[in-house]
């Protein structure tokens, strides 16, 4: 199994929407072949991806990553 943690500094009005927004993705598993957890904490959103293989890690974080960049640049 591969992992990956990501944080991002935000600012907590933003990250709390992009946190809401985004973890009704995660719970839905909009992915297959890897598992997801989000939380936000502060001025912190975390990332934390589980998957098969390393292309399935990519595709998660690809597509997590421009998820929170669509809600920060719609929010900004």
């Amino acid at each position: 199994m591969n992992s990956l943690d990501v944080s991002l500094k935000l600012d907590p009005k933003i990250g709390n929407i992009c946190y809401k927004s985004i973890n009704i993705e995660v719970k839905n598993n909009a992915l297959r072949r890897s598992r997801v957890e989000i939380s936000f904490k502060n001025d912190t959103l975390r990332l934390h991806i589980d998957a098969k293989d390393l292309i399935a890690l990519r595709a998660a974080l690809n597509t997590y990553l421009g998820w929170i960049k669509m809600c920060y640049d719609l929010l900004s």
